[in-house]
């Protein structure tokens, strides 16, 4: 049985790597047929186009449907491949007009203006949140008003066929998904993902003291000033790690009456940046084979580079670690100090489920640690914690959820892998 299910298993991957391979193979052939007018648009409208004729659905590169012995079905069948003929034509025919390419363009700027004024004059911490909200709002405003509609049939001068204000509100959308998509970084735009400088810098002192100042510049203009920084729905837990990874010192000017706040980066946050400063060195020492971009080609090849983004997971971990040592050390001396139930709030509890799950084992050996839990989680959220250890437990009371999601707690259970993929704790 374990020889014919892995047989199986092994043929059914065989036939879906073959049916991508096909696709594949099929949209190849199509950008090759229009390579030649492809090459003719600017590089946006070059995309768009690429976009929507190796669609499938938009082109009906699908199977026709089969002959039915209702007539009725039968028609229907005859119109939607009618339909579906006169789309893919009409996409051609656009191809190949002159003003297209104008018209994508004029499109692209007017989405851009939009963008611009979704922005609010005053941005808060939670900015980018208002500035999405009001940009999805202008978007649908104005693709409702159909001015855009209009300027389709004033430079297309089309107006026969009975498809044609979906085929140009399907360039639109495509027109706004370009617009707003992060470009795809192409091989000759960055270095070796796995590009290693040789050695790491070693600065003289007073280098050194300037490092440690312009690290720690760099950290309290993210935190305290930094606006998209700010605007972060995850800015708490960046704070978070910072504060773990390096410390602020207040200086006091007695003569002018101010005070100074720097922050000092700790040692293995500072060792991480000598490690970067390294690898941007040795990239601006390959300068001749960077091209005329060379500071956009040092972004894509920090972005890309593994063993730097493996250096700061380690980072990361560490900065985890210390924070779990000093939630120990903060509950073993509450409970030393005072026998009364340990006060603890749930905004506190990290909301990523890896830190969560190691916040609620360390709470779970504090004394009335059962009570607090009783008080503060809801049967919902009791029932999720459940759910995540792998236990499909649908009682509603607290008195039985409660001391089985202690004993996982105990045990040390592991939360499953479907929990851990969640962004939040108690995301449904």
């Amino acid at each position: 049985m374990r020889i014919i299910t892995n047989n199986f298993m092994f043929i059914r991957d065989y036939r879906k790597n073959k049916k991508h391979y096909e696709e594949d193979k099929e949209n190849n052939n199509i950008c090759q047929k229009y390579n030649t007018r492809l090459l003719q648009l600017s590089t946006f409208s070059c995309g768009i186009f690429e976009s929507l004729l190796t669609d499938n659905l938009i082109m009906g590169s699908f199977k026709s449907l089969s002959e039915s012995s209702n007539d009725s079905v039968n028609c229907e069948n005859t119109k939607v491949y009618q339909l579906q003929t006169e789309r893919c034509n009409l996409i051609e025919v656009l191809l190949y007009l002159d003003s297209i390419d104008k018209l994508l363009q004029s499109w692209q700027n007017i989405i851009k203006k939009i963008a611009c004024e979704a922005i609010p004059k005053k941005p808060g911490i939670q900015w980018l949140t208002t500035w999405s909200s009001h940009l999805e709002l202008y978007l649908n405003n104005y693709q409702c008003s159909g001015v855009w509609y209009e300027e389709f049939l004033t430079v297309t001068k089309l107006h026969t066929s009975s498809t044609l204000r979906l085929v140009a509100y399907l360039l639109l959308q495509k027109v706004i998904e370009h617009t707003f998509r992060k470009k795809a970084i192409k091989k000759d735009q960055a270095a070796d993902c796995n590009l290693i400088p040789e050695n790491i810098i070693v600065l003289e002192p007073i280098e050194a003291s300037k490092f440690s100042y312009i690290v720690g510049w760099v950290v309290y203009k993210l935190t305290k000033s930094d606006k998209q920084t700010k605007s972060h729905p995850q800015f708490k837990a960046i704070c978070s790690h910072l504060e773990i990874l390096n410390s602020e010192q207040v200086v006091y000017e007695q003569d002018v009456r101010s005070q100074i706040t720097n922050v000092i980066p700790g040692q293995e946050f500072l060792e991480f940046m000598y490690k970067m400063e390294s690898l941007i060195l040795l990239l601006f020492e390959k300068h001749k084979e960077l091209g005329p971009n060379t500071l956009q080609y040092i972004y894509n090849s920090l972005l890309g580079n593994l063993p730097l983004l493996q250096s700061f997971n380690i980072l990361l971990d560490f900065a985890d670690q210390q924070n779990l040592k000093t939630l120990r050390k903060d509950t073993q001396t509450i409970s030393r100090k005072e026998n009364k139930p340990t006060l603890i709030k749930k905004e506190n509890i990290p909301q990523y489920p890896l830190l969560g799950l190691g916040y609620l084992q360390i709470l779970a050996k504090l004394d009335d640690a059962e009570e607090v839990f009783s008080k503060i989680f809801q049967v919902v959220e009791l029932q999720w914690l459940l759910w995540a250890f792998g236990d499909n437990v649908k009682n509603k009371r607290k008195k039985i959820l409660i001391p089985l999601i202690f004993d996982h707690l105990k045990k040390g259970t592991q939360f499953c892998e479907e929990a851990l993929l969640k962004r939040f704790m108690f995301a449904l």
